[in-house]
Formats: C-alpha cells, structure tokens, sequence
C-alpha cells in the first residue's frame, strides 16, 4: 500500500458537495471558500452567509394580487410609510430598468402595434367578405323574386290574352309544365 506524503486537499471537494446540497437556496445563500493565506491550517473550511435579499420587491409581488383587499392596502401603506427611504430606491431602480430598456420597450411597442394592426386588417377583411356575401345573396334573392314576379305577370297576362300554352312556354323560355303550375 503506497503512502502519501502530500496531506489531502479535501477542501474543494467539500464546497463542491455544500453546493450540491444547497442547490435550490443558492441564490439566497453566498458560500465562500476558505482561502489558505498563510501555512497555517484552515481554522473554518467555509462560510456560508445567507444573502440580503430585497424584501420590498417581494413585498410588492405579493400585494399585487390582493391589492383590492382593504386590509392588504393598510398594511402596505404602514410598510411603506415605514420604509420609505427602501420604497423610493426600488422605484429609482425601476426608473432606471426602463430608462435602460426604452429602446427594446419602444421597438416591442411598435412591433405589437404593427402585429395588432395586421390582424385587425385581416380580421376586417374576412368580415367585409362575409358582409359582401350577405348582400350579394339578399341582392341575389330580390331578383330572383323580382324576375319570378314579372315572369307570373307575364304567363298570366299571355293567358289572360287567350295565348295557347306551347307559345306561353316558348315565349317565357320555360317548359309547358311549369306554365300550368304557376296558372294553378
């Protein structure tokens, strides 16, 4: 069995495995490694400091859906009031996000506006078919009614004026038939 003179460096190792442990809390804690400085033995393999996290932001996310609450809006105006001094620096930092995104904010604007537009375009098109359509099938059954009106007028006029029925038929472009239908 070989022996080793050089000591283990199980150091990495170990903040490595706290890593992996503290995986979903990572974003909340700051895990320092120990850094050796001097010959000295480590005296604490690592710190873990839980980080600072922005309590106001998570506060607004979470009046946001119980804003209309009575309740909910006293305690956050006492929050505020309270905090103002942390109120004014997240609507700072809100101001600055949007200064910072106005062009992507703008270009997003527009590109929303131009997509609105086209659908309202087509959306009004599809409805001005349908429209033309109806109008075209009302225009349609109004001279179809109007040519089946003047048609009667005619077969009964002929026949009142003693015409035979072949030469009605002839002369309305119809079968004898339909003739005696319509004098029935």
């Amino acid at each position: 069995m070989p022996t080793h003179t050089a000591k283990l460096q199980w150091h990495p190792a170990f903040g490595a495995a706290l890593r992996i442990e503290f995986g979903k809390e990572l974003d909340t804690l700051d895990i320092r490694d120990e850094y050796p400085l001097s010959k000295k033995p480590l005296l604490m393999d690592i710190l873990i400091v839980k980080k600072e996290q922005n309590i106001i932001q998570e506060l607004i996310k979470h009046y946001e859906p119980n804003k209309s609450s009575l309740y909910h809006q006293t305690v956050m105006d006492l929050i505020t009031r309270a905090n103002w001094e942390q109120m004014e620096e997240v609507n700072k930092m809100c101001d600055a996000l949007l200064e910072l995104l106005a062009d992507e904010l703008k270009e997003s604007k527009e590109l929303g506006i131009k997509e609105g537009m086209k659908v309202g375009e087509l959306t009004g098109i599809k409805k001005g078919e349908l429209a033309g359509i109806k109008k075209g099938e009302l225009t349609g059954i109004k001279k179809g009614e109007l040519a089946g009106i003047n048609l009667a007028k005619t077969i009964f006029k002929l026949s009142a004026a003693g015409s035979p029925l072949c030469d009605i038929a002839k002369q309305c472009n119809i079968p004898e038939q339909r003739v005696l239908e319509i004098l029935e």
